[in-house]
């Protein structure tokens, strides 16, 4: 059984720690008892590279200080704040470490990329159990108290080796993995649509010889007309459509007195037999609606349905909210359809936007209303333009706002089949729409499991690397119980000699009793009223002068005109707000000589990954300046924001794109020129922050959607 002794006190018991069983020749170990966290050497008067996280991953260029905590090139690095804590790095050059790193010291005994390997297996406990709130620190006391299976030097060496060896194919799991996923995401909805496909083309059901065939139905309609026309109950065409197979079996269509002309161009495939092509326009009574004026209050609130766009549901419409009087029927444009009718928005986002009437009702001017002929099945008429939705969206585009208009959606071919063969379809689809509806409820339970098994899989490989199990021990090597007899030794001789410290831990909790409080001066209040919404469990909120430093432009008076310069290498750039709304750093000619700037203006200096914001009429525009960026300063008409690295700055855009800006509207003084808030309010908005990989995710959704947004 394995025992610990800690200090003088006697040995304890440990069995219920330890996680699994490991070979004979194996020991186990404190992490604390092979790892140190320590400091870098303070040093000043010399130039070296910021080594922070960002520049560290390629994300930022390098800032240069001239005092820190410096290291050697290949220490190694290991976060201590912020979402990323337990993340190790290795110091790609000699320089200056971050502000949120500590030295991570590994035993010179032990090989350390098998040490690195281990606390990449923990990093997600130890993450979860950051200690802090606004701005979370490494559990250390969980880190130093990891249980670190220690096999010999050369087992070590062959485990990260079988480690290296398997991640590639684990990682092309992982991406084969999500491209399925995507693929099992669209299924649902290309399954529906190959369904509604395989239907308009006579393949969902079988064609029955004893039906009566389209054309004769055709014939029966044209005579219902010709009767609606005589009564007065609907207009004659002007140029009427009739569509036939010519003698050579291809489509003619004859529109009023002119000759037939084929039509095989157009028609997009094969009918069975008993089917005809028609034009929407022939297979029912069309009609777009209208608003009655609303400066006539006795044209509303009376017992007549009348219907918006946005009341459509794609499916039966029972509840319509607004409804307008007999007045107004009588009065206006207004046209009212009966029961069955189908109708179809044609303007703006919700083109192609379906629903069956189940009451008598009236629309407005963006809908327009069907009501088919004897023999057309309003279901199947409905689900034809359901399969149509995206060729409507498609032929609504090139306006400033998207529109199909009547005119196009009465010149739409429709596969006409027998009116049984139409029930029959129906019938069908009905029965297949549940099964639809059911696999993609599965088919998402499903994906939420798929994606996690990769992660799964290469932690199993690295829980087999710990456990002994992923290669074969050596019984002739060097036991570990010895190793760490040396490993002992060398700890006792650096802490006598200074070189490492011994371990201390602290906490900051900023939430508590499920309130948020705020510590100011070292008094505690609630802040609860100043909380926008609700937010999840693992986020923090904070305010904006916690997480960034900020600063406006001079006064009008310190830069003028008078004062600008040509270009030069004894000047230096002046941004303007046009920099920030046109997002280009190489607009403008505003120079100001270098002796101006060293006097009076290099606090208002702006570098390359600075955020410049403008202020003044057009507010709340951002711009990163790219690291090709010359240095300069801001004009009266911008704002510099430096934001933290523990912050992703394209989540913090957004959120300031969305919350800041209304503030700043709303806020700011002046009618006619709106302008940033003041400072004293600006730096007390409230951010709401989730854990850092989630803002990356909500910045990867925004970035989708708005991809998918410019693409319609």
């Amino acid at each position: 059984m394995p025992y610990e002794k800690i200090g003088k006190n006697d040995p304890v018991c440990i069995a219920d720690e330890v996680p699994f069983e490991i070979p004979e020749s194996w020991e186990w170990v404190r992490l604390g008892s092979v790892c140190q966290l320590n400091d870098g050497k303070k040093l000043q008067s010399k130039t070296y590279n910021n080594l922070d996280a960002r520049y560290m991953r390629g994300k930022a260029e390098a800032k240069v200080l001239e005092a820190g905590k410096f290291v050697t090139k290949g220490t190694y690095l290991i976060l201590v704040d912020g979402e990323n804590s337990g993340e190790v790095f290795i110091a790609p050059e000699d320089g200056y470490m971050g502000s949120t790193f500590k030295i991570l010291w590994i035993s010179a005994q032990l090989y350390a990329r098998y040490i690195l390997k281990f606390i990449e297996l923990y990093k997600e406990p130890l993450r979860n159990s950051k200690k802090g709130a606004a701005i979370p620190h490494l559990n250390k006391e969980i880190f130093f108290n990891l249980l670190l299976p220690v096999p010999s030097l050369q087992e070590q060496t062959r485990i990260v080796d079988k480690i290296v060896e398997l991640t590639p194919s684990v990682e092309r799991y992982d991406l084969l993995s999500r491209r399925s996923d995507e693929l099992n995401r669209n299924f649902p909805n290309f399954l529906k649509k190959s369904i509604l496909q395989y239907a308009v083309q006579g393949k969902l059901v079988s064609q029955d010889p004893t039906d009566e065939p389209a054309s004769v139905l055709l014939e029966h309609i044209r005579a219902e007309k010709e009767k609606l026309i005589k009564e007065g109950k609907i207009k004659k065409e002007k140029n009427p459509s009739v569509i036939f197979r010519g003698a050579d079996n291809l489509p003619y269509e004859k529109i009023g007195k002119n000759e037939p002309v084929c039509i095989a161009d157009e028609v997009p495939f094969e009918i069975p037999e008993s089917w005809e092509w028609v034009r929407l326009g022939s297979i029912g009574d069309w009609g777009s609606g209208a608003t009655p004026s609303r400066t006539t209050p006795e044209y509303y609130n009376g017992n007549i349905p009348w219907l918006k766009t946005g009341d459509l549901n794609d499916g039966y419409i029972t509840h319509i909210p607004e409804t307008i009087t007999e007045r107004a029927l009588l009065e206006t444009s207004v046209r009212l359809n009966p029961i069955g009718s189908v109708l179809i928005a044609m303007y703006g986002a919700t083109i192609g936007k379906l629903g069956i009437l189940q009451t008598p009702a009236t629309t407005n001017q963006a809908c327009c209303a069907c009501i088919p002929f004897t023999g057309i099945y309003n279901e199947f008429l409905f689900y034809f333009l359901m399969s149509q939705k995206l060729a409507f969206i498609k032929r609504g585009e090139g306006g400033a706002q998207p529109n199909i208009s009547k005119e196009k959606i009465v010149a739409t071919l429709m596969p006409l089949p027998p009116k049984a063969e139409q029930k029959r379809i129906v019938e069908k689809l009905h029965i297949l729409q549940p099964y639809i509806e059911s696999y993609t409820l599965l088919e998402k339970e499903d994906i939420k499991l798929h994606h996690s098994f990769p992660e799964i899989l290469k932690k199993s490989i690295l829980q087999y690397a710990i456990q002994g199990k992923l290669v074969p021990q050596a019984p002739t090597e060097e036991p570990a119980s010895v190793l760490l007899e040396r490993i002992r030794a060398e700890k006792e001789q650096l802490i006598k000699a200074g070189k490492i410290k011994r371990d201390k831990h602290e906490s900051v909790i900023f939430r508590r009793d499920n309130s948020y409080y705020e510590r100011v001066d070292g008094i505690e209040r609630c802040i609860d009223d100043e909380i926008p919404f609700e937010i999840p469990e693992n986020w923090e909120v904070v305010r904006l002068q916690n997480i960034g430093e900020y600063r406006k432009g001079p006064f009008g008076s310190s830069l003028t005109k008078s004062m600008f310069v040509p270009k030069s290498k004894s000047s230096i750039k002046v941004y303007e707000q046009k920099n920030a709304i046109q997002k280009d750093c190489t607009l403008g000619t505003y120079y100001i000589p270098m002796e101006y700037y060293n006097e009076k203006m290099k606090g208002f200096t702006v570098l390359p990954n600075n955020i410049i914001v403008s202020c003044a009429g057009t507010i709340g525009e951002t711009y990163i300046l790219p690291s090709s960026a010359e240095i300069g300063i801001i004009n009266q008409a911008l704002m510099r924001m430096r934001i933290t690295s523990q912050i992703n700055v394209d989540y913090f855009l957004i959120y300031f794109d969305y919350m800041v800006k209304e503030t700043a509207r709303e806020s700011s003084k002046g009618s006619a020129i709106k302008n940033i808030p003041p400072f004293d309010i600006f730096k007390k908005i409230i951010l709401p922050l989730p854990p850092l990989k989630e803002q990356k995710r909500i910045v990867q959704e925004v970035q989708t959607i708005k991809s998918l947004i410019s693409s319609l």
